[in-house]
This record gives C-alpha cells, structure tokens and sequence, in this order.
C-alpha cells in the first residue's frame, strides 16, 4: 500500500505468487475492485484505503470489502465511501486498535442511482489523478534540485559536459574548485543568542516560525501565525529579514527557511547570518538544504533521546566559500527551482482542498455532479 504508484490503486507489490501456488496452499483470492484497509495496530491511525485492479491475497492485517452487486454498488464509488470514514472511528478501542468484519458489516452506505454513483466516482477520480500528477512533478522537481545541488556545490556553476575540465582540491567537504575557500560554520556565521518574551511587544505581533512550519527539504514555509495568535509564553529568539532560520531538531528532516521578514522562532531553531560579506544569505540557506551539509550536521546529532545539534557542533562545520560572485549564481539557480517547487506545492494544496470539498458535498449530496 506504501509504494509510489499505489496512492488509490493497488498496481503494484512487493511479492508474487502463481494460480498453483494459491491452490497449493488454499489461500483466500480476493477479486479485483476489492478496497483494502489496514485492519489491527497502528496502522489503522494512517487511515490508508486502496481498491485491487486485479485479483490478490492480502496480508493478514488487512480487511478486504467488496461489492456484492456492482449493479447496485459500485466499486469506485464504494471506495470513495471508505475515504470518508476515519477507520479509527470504526475500530476498537485499546492498545492494540483493530476493527472487525461485524462492524463493517454494520455501516448504513447512502447509495444514489447507478449513474449518478459513476458520475461521482469520475470527478473525484479525476480530482485524485491531477493529485497524483503533480506529486510527481514535485518529486521530479526535488530530485533536480538535489542533482543540481551536488554538482554546483562540487564544481560551481558550469555546464555538466565542462565539469570535468574544473580544477579541484581535497578539503574537509569533499572536493571543490580550487580557486573556492572552505570556512568553519563559526568563523562566517553568526547564530543568534539571547531569546525574546513573546508576550510583549513588538514580539507578541511578529510572525511566528517553529519547526512545524516548514516543508522538509523545501525552504517553504507555511501557515505562519503571531506569537499572540498562537499564545506563546516561552522565551523565542527574535530574527530580522537578514536571518536563515535552521531546526536544530532531528538535523535530517532538513528544516531550513530563509524567511526574509522580521518574526520570531521557536528556542528549537537557530537564527543564523552571514559574518560579513565574504557569505551571501541565500547561498547559505541554499547549502544548509544540501545533503553535504545534512550529512555533516547529522554524523554531529546526539544519539540519545530527540536527535538534536547544538550551537557549538554546528560551529565545527565547514563550509565552502566560492567568490562572491559564484555563490550569487549558485543561489539563482537554485532558486529558480525553488520557484517551481513552490509553485507545485501550492498546487497540490489547492487540489487536495478541492478533493476535500467534493468529496464532502459529493458524497453527502450537497452537491450534484451535474453542478461541478
């Protein structure tokens, strides 16, 4: 259920079996157009409904349901009934949640005319493959990014066939052109200390960032709030519009924003800004996304309880230092594709609210498909 490509369908797993294994071992079949759920554990808090597109087993954790008519009911449109349901809604309560055939058995499903269940099964199918196409626009998008952040930071902006023709030198990150310094984090960046009473102002109506509020490995951040708003009582630090905000918290999550706006984060992050002018802001936050330098905060981490790196840790890390004028290409580059990314993101967004919606109305007959 977790592989890429089986986000509504099952067309895919990780195992096989033939006709003559099935009989051999007497295992139950379940037809195609069957919606599987996670059945006991915690799995069924992750909420997952899919419909088989060819006749399978099923792990034991599993529940399958079918149609028992489908000119009565009809499949897709059983499972978009299913993604109205919280399955934790349905299960038993305890340590180990589960739910049993009985209880579903025992589910009242409105069920409009055959024609209408259709209609309303292809819009919201329609809806959910536009989702589909576009998270793989911004998986396509970050793994571009992420190629394009392994060369420029090891041969600086040059065309792929010329990077073999680039000098490079041995440092401490690996190799780099040689005409590029390396620098400890601490000898070019200054990490902010001495944290703020979000209670007062002007504090209390600055913006607000905390961990949660940014897209992992993305720099974008997302429905910020004041320090009022959300009723923060606990000491913050204060960062300017010159600030790149960095999680100290679980260093491989890559949580990275370069905000540009006078706010406040949480005590769990580190304002940090460039020295002087040897280091441009936006090649800082732009490296502090990059594996090379997730790899090296990470190997840092403490290894007990909440994986964490502290102000003196981060200080041992090395940078590279390119010309001034490199590091403004670099930063472009990838903030092109920054540009893309975000806007892919705010697609997606806006497609999972609108599937949301139909869904609701749809289902519940608020709405009629003949008004989508």
């Amino acid at each position: 259920m977790n592989s890429i490509g089986n986000e509504t369908e099952m067309t895919s797993s990780n195992n096989y079996v033939s006709e003559e294994v099935v009989i051999k071992i007497g295992a139950k079949t379940f037809p195609k157009n069957t919606i599987v759920f996670p059945k006991v554990g915690a799995a069924v808090y992750t909420n997952k409904k899919r419909i088989l597109v060819t006749d399978s087993l099923i792990d034991n954790n599993l529940m399958g349901v079918t149609s028992n008519s489908e000119d009565i009911c009809s499949p897709n449109f059983l499972l978009f009934y299913f993604l109205t349901l919280d399955l934790k809604d349905i299960s038993n309560p305890g340590p180990l949640p589960s739910i049993n055939a009985q209880r579903v058995k025992s589910l009242k499903i409105p069920l409009p005319p055959l024609p209408e269940q259709h209609a309303i099964a292809t819009t919201l199918r329609t809806v959910q493959e536009a989702q589909e196409k576009t998270d793989d626009v911004i998986a396509a998008t970050k793994a571009l990014k992420a190629a394009m952040m392994k060369h420029l930071f090891t041969y600086g902006p040059v065309p792929l066939e010329e990077a073999e023709r680039v000098a490079l030198k041995e440092t401490e990150i690996g190799p780099v052109p040689e005409d590029w310094e390396v620098a400890k984090f601490s000898d070019v960046v200054d990490i902010a200390k001495g944290q703020i009473d979000p209670t007062t102002e002007p504090y209390s109506k600055l913006l607000h960032i905390g961990p949660e509020n940014i897209i992992s490995g993305t720099g974008q951040v997302i429905r910020m709030r004041t320090a009022e708003e959300i009723n923060l009582i606990s000491g913050q630090f204060y960062f300017t519009s010159e600030h790149v905000i960095y999680s100290k918290i679980r260093p491989y999550l890559k949580k990275v924003a370069f905000p540009k706006i006078e706010g406040t984060c949480s005590a769990d992050m580190y304002p940090l800004k460039p020295q002087d002018a040897r280091l441009f802001s936006e090649f800082l936050f732009q490296y502090l996304l990059s594996d090379q330098f997730s790899n090296s905060a990470i190997s840092f981490q403490d290894r007990t309880g909440i994986p964490k790196i502290n102000r003196q840790q981060i200080g041992m890390i090395h940078l590279p230092i390119p010309p001034l004028t490199i590091q403004k290409q670099i930063a472009t580059i990838l903030s092109s594709i920054d540009q893309k990314l975000a806007a892919e993101l705010s697609r997606r967004e806006a497609l999972n609210t609108l599937f949301a919606s139909l869904l609701h109305d749809l289902m519940t007959a608020k709405i009629q498909v003949s008004t989508v």
